[in-house]
């Protein structure tokens, strides 16, 4: 018997009003853009990833994601890996994830902040610098049977 893993969560990237976020919320979409349509296990691709329309946006660009998978507790600080390496590519505040297992029996939240430097870099450097810097809280990050 299989166990099945489902995840989903969001990225919240900052207000749309505020000027210097639009240059942000467009490199978000064109980094979106270049995920992979297959990747090898575990497996994170374009199609997880979903950014709100206008008709559904106060303020904030908020891109969601969610997937199911076969046991992905087995490869959890892989897949988390990769999920970082996607947070460093990108422009945003806070992102959570919520994974429900099957095989551990239970629901975990794992989250990411930005750290305040991070955040005054992002918003008030020269340049457009994606964050590479951030608070994590949650766990585990690696299951064991």
């Amino acid at each position: 018997m299989t166990h099945e893993t489902i995840i989903y969560g969001m990225i919240d990237a900052g207000e749309l009003e505020l000027e210097t976020l639009n240059p942000h919320h467009a490199r978000n979409l064109e980094i979106l853009a270049t995920l992979p349509e297959t990747d090898a296990s575990p497996a994170l691709v374009r199609d997880m990833f979903h950014v709100a329309p206008a008709a559904a946006t106060h303020r904030s660009q908020v891109i969601h994601f969610a997937g199911s998978f076969e046991s992905l507790e087995t490869q959890w600080e892989a897949w988390l890996d990769k999920f970082e390496a996607l947070l460093r590519r990108l422009y945003w505040f806070g992102a959570v994830i919520h994974l429900d297992s099957e095989l551990f029996e239970g629901d975990y939240r794992y989250e990411w902040v930005v750290s305040d430097k991070a955040f005054d870099e992002c918003l008030f450097g020269d340049e457009l610098k994606p964050i590479n810097d951030w608070e994590f809280t949650g766990g585990p990050r690696l299951f064991e049977a």
